[in-house]
């Protein structure tokens, strides 16, 4: 069983006030959410519901809230997440519930990354910071998971290290294995991203992908280990964009064609296009050019518009390969100009983010 929920288990049953029993149940059920053990989750939300009823108690109410707002992240990647966790960090400010305001602020810095909503996301993490007592693991621990992946994908390594270190002590103080997870979970698939997107740039570090091998085999071996349910399917797309990598174009054809069936995916960095146009190149790679141009013919390419930034960019490179190879998947002139467009957009994202993490910059 995980340190952590030995713990709240252990303070639960210390605790005779029923509010602060509330607010820890409350925590049991968001750290099952984040590991993926919703039902369980879901149980003990409908008890709170049924004993809190009404609003009677606003900080009970909050922490509903943002359990909720978890749920709809994590079972199924809804917009509703964003909503009620934005609804539970405006309560808890109201209310001056400053840890559940740090808590709530910190995740929905976390949802406004995942959105490249960036300039929202270093407004709520300052928030975050600002409310947040040292003593506060779990938010200080979701702050430093955020930086970690937001300087990761900047390639700023130094800050990188300080935060990962920050972050890893603040997850062991709690017992908070699910953190720790996602601190190697994430460190992975942004690296294997920053190598998928290294090869639009003509940059391919070898070295770099040995050492991603064995990441991303830790971070599997960890999610198995530790008993992680929630989002293991991120691992198997970023398995899939490193056999693409490696060249291993039949056994990413494999992985992809598993991916559709391990739902949810959330719709900025996955779209059912995508999936068939990486199946397409890695068929165009294995030189099987008319099976290849039966996978991409019709393919609607508007639908990689809600894309990450970088997604949209590797899409552009692999549609620009093959058309400049086989006439017959489309004007190589006009996939050259996407291609040119959708790198120029990603180098200015980059650099907007990097300018907006100074403020974050430890010494």
């Amino acid at each position: 069983m995980s340190p952590n929920i030995e713990r709240l288990e252990r303070e639960i049953h210390a605790t005779a006030d029923p509010v602060a029993r509330a607010e820890l149940y409350a925590q049991l059920a968001g750290y099952l959410v984040r590991t993926g053990f919703f039902e369980e989750s879901r149980r003990i939300l409908g008890d709170l519901r049924a004993d809190f009823s009404h609003g009677r108690n606003p900080r009970v109410s909050v922490w509903i809230m943002f359990v909720e707002g978890l749920l709809h992240y994590y079972a199924e990647f809804s917009p509703k997440a964003m909503e009620r966790m934005r609804g539970a960090q405006a309560i808890a400010l109201a209310s001056n519930c400053a840890p559940i305001a740090a808590l709530a602020s910190a995740w929905k810095a976390q949802f406004e990354f995942e959105a490249s909503k960036f300039d929202a996301m270093t407004e709520s993490l300052k928030i975050a910071l600002s409310h947040a007592e040292e003593n506060d693991h779990d938010a200080l621990s979701r702050i430093g998971i955020i930086l970690c992946n937001a300087f990761e994908y900047c390639s700023n390594k130094v800050q990188v290290q300080h935060w990962f270190r920050r972050t890893h002590a603040h997850a062991v103080a709690s017992g908070d294995q699910a953190s720790i997870e996602a601190l190697q979970h994430n460190r992975a698939v942004i690296r294997i991203s920053a190598l998928f997107v290294g090869q639009c740039f003509n940059e391919l570090d070898s070295e770099s992908l040995r050492f991603m091998k064995t990441e991303i085999s830790s971070a599997m071996g960890l999610q198995a280990l530790i008993g992680i349910n929630a989002l293991t399917n991120q691992i198997l797309l970023a398995q899939a964009q490193l056999q693409i990598i490696e060249g291993k174009f039949t056994q990413a054809i494999d992985t992809l064609l598993r991916v559709p069936d391990l739902r949810p995916y959330a719709s900025h960095n996955y779209c059912r296009e995508l999936i068939d146009l990486e199946i397409g190149y890695s068929l165009f790679r294995s030189g099987q050019m008319d099976a290849a141009l039966h996978r991409c013919t019709g393919l609607d390419t508007s639908a990689f518009d809600r894309l990450d930034t970088d997604d949209r960019l590797v899409a552009a490179w692999m549609r620009r390969c093959m058309c400049r190879a086989d006439a017959r998947q489309g004007d190589a002139r006009t996939a050259q100009s996407e291609f040119l467009a959708a790198r120029r957009r990603y180098v200015e994202q980059r650099r907007h983010l990097a300018n907006l993490l100074s403020a974050f910059e430890l010494a």
